[in-house]
């Protein structure tokens, strides 16, 4: 197989039609010698209120939403680019850009 050039190959990027926002309250990673993967949640709070008002939160239920699973190469590329966009998201708040 003959791959083109890399400044030859155009990209066109688009969004799936089933794609969506999805907010989360946090993730779990793993990562062994071949691949890493990342559990993303939510945590549903649900309070009761007793016959005397009083509120109280008896537990959380921490709903795992989906999972994303990659090579332990892109794993550790993405954990980088991550550590460098907070990086670059703090020097600007520092410098009153955001």
């Amino acid at each position: 197989m003959i791959m083109p050039e890399e400044e030859n190959i155009r990209i066109v990027a688009e969004k799936a039609p089933d794609y969506r926002v999805i907010s989360i309250d946090g993730a779990y990673t793993w990562l062994n010698a071949q691949a890493g993967s990342i559990d993303f949640f939510c945590d549903v709070i649900e309070p009761e209120v007793d016959g005397e008002g009083n509120l109280s939160i008896p537990e959380v239920k921490r709903v795992f939403l989906f999972q994303i699973r990659m090579t332990r190469q892109f794993y550790e590329s993405l954990a980088g680019y991550m550590a460098l966009n907070r990086k670059n998201v703090e020097e600007a708040e520092k410098k009153g850009e955001m």
